[in-house]
C-alpha cells in the first residue's frame, strides 16, 4: 500500500469520500484508514490565458475563488485549497484538487488547461571567466580591468533588473553590497518578503527584492524541516548565492576559496582523483609522511580552452527535436563567486568549514554568464525583445578555441553542435550582430499549434494545417526525421548598418544539400525585414545514416564585417 505523509499548511486538509468512478490506480493515491477510502489532494496549476487588464488583483482572485467553488463543496473549502493566485504575467492559480475535480476543471470552457504539479524535488544544477570572455583584459601588474566599450554602453546594466529562481541568497555577502549605488529602477514593484533570518533590511540596493516559495512543496511533502533550510530567501544550500553573485554581484577584489584557491596567492593545493590515491596510499605506507609543497603560481591562458565538459548537457532536445539544443555554452568550469555561510564548501554533513566564496562547476555556472550578458545586452539594447537577444548571442558565437583549432570535448574529440549549440558566447561580438532573427507573440503560438498545443489564447486559433514545428524564427536550424526534403522559412532584421548587403556562405551537413533563397538581401535601412528560405535535402549518400543519427552544418550571413553564423542539425527518417 502506497505510504505518504499527507500534510497542509493552514486549515485546509480535507478527503472526499466515497467518491464514485474513481478506483484505485496510479493517477490516485489512496490512504486506507479503518474501513474508508481516503483520497489524496494534488497541486494542480490552471491555466486560463491571459488577463483582460479590466479586473483589480482583488477581482482577480475572487474569479479564481469562483472557479475552485464550481468544484468544491463549500465557499470556506473553495478558499482554502488555493494555493497561488497569478496575476500578473498570466492568469491562473495553483490549488489542491483531487483528480477527479482536476478533470471537471478542464471540462469548464474558459479553462485553456490543468496540470499537476510536478511534486519531484529537484537537484540543483575559472574564476576569471568573464576575462576568457572577452570582458575583461590583463594589464601588467596591475590585474584585471575592464574593457570599457561593452560594459560603459551599457552603463553596466544600468536599470536592468535580473531575476533569479534558485535556492536563496546570502545577502551579507560582499558581492551584494549597494555601496555607491543609485536608487533602484521605478518600475520595480515588488517586495522583500521577511522569513527565517530575513526581513526586509536584507534588501538594498542591489537586493531589490526577494521571496521565497513553499507553500506547492509543503502542500505535497508536509511542512519543511527547518533544520535544514530556511523557511526564507536566505540561502543555506549555496547554489543560489553562487548563482546570483556570478549573474549580478559587485566586483570583490583579492576573494579566493578555500583560504587560498583563485586568489594567485594560494596557500591550499589541489589534485585530481588518481594524484588524491596516491598521496593517500603514501600516507599510510610511513608512520611519519612528509611533503613540499612549492610556492604557488596562477596559470593563465590554459590550452586548449574552452573545451566541452564531460558534464555538458547535450541535445538534442527530447521535448521539441525541431528547435537545436543547447543553444550557445559559457564558461561553467571551475568558477569562483560567493557562497552561503550557512553551508559548508563541499556541502558534506562532515565539513564544518565556512566560506564566503567557493568554485563550482556545472551548467548552473554558464547560465548566470548568458544572463548577465543578457542584461548588458538589454540595457545597449532596451527595445530588443528576449528573442533578439538570444538571437545576437547565438548568432555572433566562437567554434574556435584558443589554438584556432575546432572546440573538443573533454577527452580532445571534436565536439558538435549537441554540445556547444552555436558556439562559445562573445559578449562584445552579440552586441552589434548585424541581424537578428526576432519572433513575435504569434510566432511562438504558431509553433505551439504545430506541435498540437492549442487553445492557449482564446483570441488566437489555429490554422487548420499549421506551418511546419522547424519554421519558428529561430537562429538556428533543426529537421529531425527528415524524408526527402524539407523547405522552412527565415526571417532576419537589420540592426546593423543602414545600408548593408549580405551574401549566404553554406556549409551542408554530410550527405545533404542546403540551398538558400535568395542567396543575397539587401538592406536600406535599420530594421528592415528580409525573408529566406532554405531547403535541405537528402543525399542518396547518407541512406546508410543510423536512425535518430544526426549530421551536422552551418550557414552564414557575411556583409564584410558581421558574421551571422547559424547552426545546422538534419536527421534522417
Amino acid at each position: 500500500m502506497y505510504n505518504e505523509h499527507f500534510t497542509q499548511p493552514g486549515t485546509y486538509l480535507r478527503f472526499y469520500l466515497e467518491k464514485k468512478g474513481i478506483g484505485p490506480d496510479l493517477n490516485h493515491l489512496l490512504l486506507v484508514h479503518s474501513d474508508q477510502i481516503l483520497l489524496c489532494f494534488r497541486v494542480y496549476i490552471v491555466y486560463l490565458g491571459e488577463h483582460s487588464g479590466e479586473k483589480t488583483y482583488n477581482e482577480i482572485e475572487e474569479n479564481h475563488h469562483s472557479y475552485l467553488f464550481s468544484v468544491k463543496e463549500t465557499v470556506e473549502d473553495a478558499k482554502s485549497s488555493l494555493i497561488y493566485s497569478y496575476k500578473s504575467s498570466i492568469n491562473g492559480f495553483a490549488a489542491l484538487l483531487t483528480p477527479d475535480e482536476a478533470f471537471k476543471l478542464s471540462e469548464i470552457e474558459e479553462v485553456f488547461s490543468v496540470l499537476r504539479s510536478q511534486s519531484t524535488k529537484y537537484s540543483l544544477q575559472t574564476t576569471r571567466s568573464w576575462e576568457f570572455s572577452g570582458l575583461q583584459q590583463l594589464q601588467g601588474s596591475k590585474g584585471f580591468q575592464l574593457k570599457e566599450d561593452l560594459l560603459l554602453k551599457s552603463r553596466y546594466g544600468q536599470n536592468v533588473i535580473v531575476g533569479m529562481l534558485d535556492s536563496g541568497v546570502w545577502p551579507e555577502s560582499k558581492s551584494f553590497s549597494d555601496k555607491g549605488m543609485g536608487p533602484y529602477p521605478s518600475s520595480w514593484k515588488g517586495i522583500c518578503q521577511s522569513g527565517d533570518a530575513f526581513n526586509s533590511s536584507n534588501c538594498n540596493k542591489k537586493i531589490i527584492g526577494a521571496r521565497y516559495y513553499i507553500k506547492g512543496y509543503e502542500a505535497h511533502y508536509g511542512p519543511l524541516n527547518r533544520t535544514l533550510d530556511y523557511r526564507s530567501p536566505r540561502d543555506k544550500d549555496g547554489h543560489g548565492t553562487h548563482t546570483a553573485s556570478t549573474v549580478g554581484g559587485r566586483r570583490v577584489q583579492n576573494v579566493s576559496a578555500l583560504g587560498g584557491f583563485a586568489r594567485g596567492t594560494a596557500s591550499a593545493t589541489g589534485v585530481n582523483y588518481k594524484n588524491a590515491l596516491k598521496i593517500l596510499n603514501y600516507i599510510h605506507s610511513t608512520k611519519t609522511p612528509m611533503a613540499y609543497i612549492v610556492p604557488t603560481t596562477t596559470e593563465l591562458d590554459s590550452k586548449p580552452a574552452p573545451f566541452m565538459a564531460s558534464f555538458t548537457s547535450r541535445g538534442p532536445s527530447t521535448v521539441s527535436p525541431n528547435i537545436l539544443k543547447p543553444d550557445i555554452t559559457a564558461p561553467g568550469l571551475n568558477i569562483l563567486a560567493a557562497w552561503s555561510e550557512a553551508s559548508s564548501p563541499t556541502k558534506l554533513d562532515q565539513d564544518h568549514r565556512v566560506v564566503k566564496y567557493n568554485i563550482l562547476s556545472g551548467t548552473s555556472m554558464s547560465c548566470p554568464h548568458i544572463g548577465a550578458t543578457s542584461a548588458l545586452l538589454k540595457a545597449i539594447h532596451p527595445s530588443w525583445s528576449s528573442a533578439a537577444i538570444r538571437s545576437a548571442l547565438i548568432t555572433s558565437a566562437e567554434l574556435n578555441n584558443n589554438l584556432g583549432m575546432p572546440i573538443t570535448d573533454a577527452f580532445g574529440k571534436p565536439a558538435d553542435p549537441f554540445q556547444f549549440g552555436s558556439g562559445h558566447f562573445r559578449p562584445t561580438k552579440a552586441a552589434d550582430p548585424g541581424l537578428v532573427y526576432d519572433a513575435s507573440y504569434m510566432d511562438y503560438l504558431l509553433f505551439l499549434c504545430s506541435i498540437g498545443i492549442k487553445n492557449l489564447d482564446s483570441s488566437v486559433k489555429c490554422p487548420i494545417k499549421p506551418p511546419s514545428p522547424s519554421n519558428l524564427n529561430y537562429p538556428s536550424l533543426a529537421i529531425p526525421k527528415l524524408n526527402g526534403s524539407s523547405t522552412v522559412e527565415r526571417r532576419v532584421t537589420n540592426v546593423g548598418s543602414s545600408k548593408s548587403v549580405y551574401f549566404i556562405k553554406v556549409k551542408p551537413p554530410p550527405g545533404f544539400s542546403v540551398k538558400v533563397s535568395p542567396s543575397i538581401l539587401f538592406f536600406n535601412h535599420i530594421g528592415q525585414r528580409k525573408t529566406f528560405t532554405i531547403t535541405v535535402k537528402a543525399n542518396r549518400v547518407n541512406k546508410g545514416m543510423g536512425k535518430d543519427k544526426y549530421a551536422f552544418g552551418w550557414y552564414t550571413w557575411f556583409d564584410g564585417i558581421h558574421n551571422v553564423q547559424s547552426p545546422i542539425a538534419v536527421s534522417v527518417a
